[in-house]
Formats: structure tokens, C-alpha cells, sequence
């Protein structure tokens, strides 16, 4: 009689043993499945703050450097001012719209003001807007200006203001800047402009900068999609 009841204590034992040992298990398992997504979640939440401080840094230097360009436009203006004896007053007051134009993405160089559109329009949609604003597509006067347009196009195609509509091959600046052909032939593309006939009913007679051949000048057809520049001149000599 002993022998049994020492046989069933320790048959009780035994069952004791392995379901505490799996309940210890299982303990285990969901605390390693609880560090498996806290280490997730951390993960997740660092390359968040990561992606906002870049974001941040990002918009940090651009304003930055518009404030920069607002600051030496005014300066260069001020020089100029003083060395043609104009009053500081009526200054500001016909230039107004360098200091208010360049925080919404305008840009300034010598001594004009630049628009580069995020929109894509065709040339002739792209010059109505450059009209409405009392402006026109962009001329090139100079290597100067023409690398400052490239740099500023960041990769995209962008209209100027040269056509040969009318007479082809006769190249005019819709602003009324004297083409001159001579100072240009360093801008175009190689064996441009060509007016290639691409089957969409009409010819190449709108130029714009391209930038997957150097951002050099390529004739288009006019109907194209395309962002565009246009220029506000500021007859401010010498900025």
C-alpha cells in the first residue's frame, strides 16, 4: 500500500514538472516576441527622426540660402545706388519686388530676375504666362547667363524665349534682344537646330535649354510640354 502511494506521488510529480516548464516556455517565448517588436518599433522610430532631420536640414539650407540671395541683392542694389547717387528711397520703391520675389523662388542675377516654373506648359502657354506677369521667356546675352540657367534648370528641360517662327532659321528673342549668331553657336547642341519633322504635325521652332546634352539649346516643336524661364530685366548695371 505504501509502495503505490509512493508510485502515485511521483507520478504526480512528474506531470508537475513538464507543464511548469512548458508554461516557463511559453513565458519565454512571448517575452523574446515583446524585445522582437520593441527593437522593430525603435527601428521604425529612428529612421523616422532620421528622414525629418534630413528633411529638415534640407529646407534649413534653402532657406538659407534665399535669405543669402535676398541679402546680396540688397547689398549690390545699395552699391549701385551710391554709385549713381540714386535716393534709397525711390530705390526700394521701384525695386520692391527684388526683395519680395526672391523668398518665392525667384532668382536674381545680374542684375535681372528669373523665374523657373515647376509646371510644364507648351512655348506659346509659356510665354502667355511670362506676359501676364508683364515678362517675357528668357533671352541669353552672355556665357554668364547662360551657365547660370543651366545650373538653376537642376535637370529639367526649360523653354527660352528664341523662335524662328515666321522664317525658318531667322532666330529672334520675343523680349526684342538681338539675336546674335556669332556669341550663340557656342550654346547650341551639336548639329542643332536641325527642325526635325516628328510627325505631330508641325516643325522645330521653339528653343529650349536641355539638359540631358550638356544643357546646351535644342529647337523643339512648340507644342511639347515643358517647364520654362521667364525674365524680369532690371536694368540694375553692374549687379
Amino acid at each position: 500500500m505504501r509502495a503505490g502511494k509512493e508510485e502515485n506521488a511521483y507520478e504526480n510529480v512528474t506531470r508537475v514538472i513538464p507543464s511548469r516548464q512548458l508554461g516557463e516556455g511559453k513565458l519565454l517565448e512571448t517575452s523574446q516576441k515583446r524585445e522582437v517588436i520593441i527593437r522593430v518599433v525603435l527601428i521604425l522610430l529612428s529612421l523616422s527622426l532620421g528622414a525629418s532631420f534630413v528633411t529638415m536640414t534640407i529646407m534649413y539650407h534653402r532657406e538659407l540660402r534665399e535669405k543669402h540671395q535676398v541679402a546680396e541683392a540688397f547689398q549690390k542694389i545699395k552699391v549701385s545706388l551710391k554709385l549713381r547717387n540714386v535716393s534709397y528711397s525711390s530705390a526700394l520703391e521701384q525695386n520692391g519686388d527684388v526683395l519680395t520675389k526672391l523668398p518665392r523662388g525667384w532668382r536674381f542675377y545680374g542684375g535681372n530676375l528669373y523665374y523657373f516654373s515647376q509646371e510644364k506648359k507648351s512655348w506659346d502657354e509659356a510665354e502667355r504666362f511670362c506676359v501676364s506677369q508683364d515678362l517675357h521667356l528668357t533671352s541669353v546675352s552672355s556665357q554668364a547667363e547662360q551657365e547660370f540657367l543651366s545650373k538653376e534648370t537642376k535637370g529639367e528641360d526649360h523653354w527660352i524665349g528664341l523662335t524662328d517662327r515666321g522664317t525658318e532659321g531667322s532666330w529672334r528673342w520675343v523680349d526684342g534682344t538681338e539675336y546674335r549668331e556669332d556669341t550663340s553657336r557656342g550654346f547650341w547642341e551639336e548639329n542643332q537646330p536641325d527642325n526635325w519633322d516628328q510627325g505631330i504635325g508641325s516643325r522645330e521652332d521653339c528653343v529650349h535649354i536641355h539638359p540631358r546634352n550638356g544643357n546646351l539649346w535644342n529647337d523643339a516643336n512648340c507644342a511639347l510640354p515643358s517647364r520654362w524661364i521667364c525674365k524680369q530685366a532690371h536694368g540694375l548695371a553692374g549687379l
